[in-house]
Formats: C-alpha cells, structure tokens, sequence
C-alpha cells in the first residue's frame, strides 16, 4: 500500500487524467465510426504516457531550479489552511511537493523512468501509424517538443513567461490531433471544442500558477503573475474562463443553430464562480496565506466539465 501511494505521489497520476481527457473529448464524435474504437484507446494511453512524461520531467527541472522548494517552504497557518481538517485542499489527493525534492525518488531514478514513458510511448507508435497513417508521428513529436520546451534547457519557456499559454496550446494541439488523425480532417466544430478545452487548460494552470507567484517571482521565473502582477494576471485568466462559452456560441451559430451545440452553457455559473474568486483574491493583500488556493479546485472541475460537455455535445449532434 504504502508503495503504491509512493509510486502515486511520485509519478502524480491524477496529474495526467486532463491529458487523457483532452484526448477523449477530441476523439468523441468519432466514437460512433466503425473501426475508430481501437485508435482512439491507443491514443488515450499515448496521452497518458505523454502526461507522465510531462509532469515528471518538469518536476525534475523544478527541482534542478529549486523552485518548488520555495513554493512548498510554507507556513505552519498556510499548510494549515491548505491541507488541515478543514483545509482547501484533499492531502490524499492534490500535490504537496515536488517527489524530487521529498526524496520520493532520485534524479538518476527519474532519468530512468522518462527514458522508460519515452520508449513505450515510442512502441505505441507502431500500431498509430499503422492504423493511423505517419501523421501521428508529427502530431507526437510536436507534442513532445512542448513537453520538453515547456521546463527543459534552453529554452525553460515556463520561467520565461509562457507556461500558461503553452499549457493551452498543448491542450488545443491534443484535442485538436485526436480529432483530425481518426477524422483525417478538421471541422470547425473540431477547432472549436479543442479550442474551448485549451481555454480551461490555460485556467487551470493559471490558477495553479498564481498560487505560487511570490515564489515564481524569487527563482527569476517571469510567469503571467509575475509579468503582469497577480491583480492584471486574474483578469487575464477570469476572462479565459469564458472563452468555452464563446466557443460553444460560436458552433451554434456556424452550425445551424442546433441546441446540442449550447451544452457547454451549462458551466457557466462555475465560470463565474471562478471569475468571482479570482476577483476577491486578488483584492486580499500579497502577503495573505494561502492567497488564490480557493480558485484552484474549481478551475479544475471547469476543465473537467468543459471537456465533458463539448464531448456530450459532440455526440449529440452525430
């Protein structure tokens, strides 16, 4: 038990499911095409080797950098606030640290493991290709080079102010990719729901982020919330979280005003509960504990619901 927990803590699992889902919300009009079922499961577990290889190889960079040591140097209020009784966060389930810095694992151990996620993800690509023809290996590699770009050296476009927008695009690249390699096209509709589902990614990251900022701010990292200060970087993202609504307004009227289409509608209030919470953190002082943790939960069910809902949608309409 208390290895599985490890090897949970270590790898974040949970961490990889909006990968996997990003995936699935793509692949969900094609669902109900002959043949399309067996891709579309070897693309989902592609996606989840592909969200392992990402969290672990930023935690490795992370550490390198001692970013998370700083973030995660907290308080005896903060952790309180954070993971206590009746603290914001579940400690069984959310990230309280980076596994390289806890000793969860070694660098050399996760050396090991990334070049272990690179070679099946290697071997899936067989029977990708196959089945889906060499665009698949274009749709990987350019997946991967964000992955790598994201943290890795040279270019560390997190610390340089692009993790945001990177996280969005690398979730428009994948909903987008699981559309067009079982379609072998792109619709609008595809475009849009990609779209939508990058919009909450780069939310939910951007919640995530603000949390962290002061810490972010110390290791030199020029994020959103440092760039623009955690009050202008707020009203970037609470705009962002409409984005999936203008989206899905957006394939309604390209697409003949089919109700089916209005479904992601339905996480509107969630929307502007976040925008809410965004607003009223950022009016709390810099040096407040725990300040913009209240909005990083429910930035994560806004994913969560985008997704399914433009997937429901998706299958509606066929």
């Amino acid at each position: 038990m208390k290895r599985a927990a490890r090897l949970f803590a270590s790898f974040r699992i949970l961490y990889t499911f909006p990968f996997v889902l990003a995936v699935a919300a793509g692949s969900a009009p094609l669902l109900t095409v002959p043949g399309s079922w067996v891709p579309a499961l070897l693309m989902l577990l592609e996606a989840f080797l592909f969200g392992l290889f990402v969290n672990l190889f930023n935690d490795l960079e992370d550490h390198r950098n001692g970013t998370d040591r700083l973030r995660f140097d907290l308080s005896g209020q903060e952790r309180e606030l954070l993971y206590g009784p009746s603290g914001m966060l579940p400690e069984e389930l959310f990230w309280q640290g980076n596994p390289f810095d806890l000793g969860l694992i070694g660098e050399s151990g996760g050396k090991r493991a990334l070049g272990t996620i690179i070679a099946l993800m290697t071997l899936l690509l067989f029977p990708l290709t196959l089945l889906l023809g060499r665009a698949v290996l274009l749709c990987t590699l350019l997946a991967l080079a964000l992955g790598y770009a994201y943290s890795g050296k040279p270019f560390s476009l997190d610390r340089r102010g692009f993790g945001e927008l990177l996280t969005g695009a690398g979730f428009i690249l994948l909903a987008g990719c699981a559309s067009f390699l079982l379609r072998g096209e792109l619709h609008f509709s595809d475009a849009a729901r990609a779209g939508a589902i990058g919009a909450s990614a780069f939310v939910m990251r951007g919640a995530d982020s603000l949390t962290g900022w002061k810490a972010h701010q110390a290791a030199g990292e020029r994020d959103i919330g440092v760039r623009f200060g955690p009050r202008r970087a707020a009203g970037i993202f609470s705009a962002a979280a409409l984005l999936p609504h203008a989206a899905a307004l957006s394939v309604w009227a390209h697409s003949g005003r089919r109700p089916e289409h209005l479904l992601p509608l339905m996480a509107l209030p969630l929307s502007l509960r976040i925008i809410r919470i965004l607003k009223r953190e950022a009016a709390r002082p810099d040096n407040a504990p725990a300040r913009f943790v209240p909005a990083v939960v429910p930035s994560l069910i806004h994913f969560f619901l985008t997704a399914f809902l433009a997937a429901g949608a998706a299958l509606l309409v066929q």
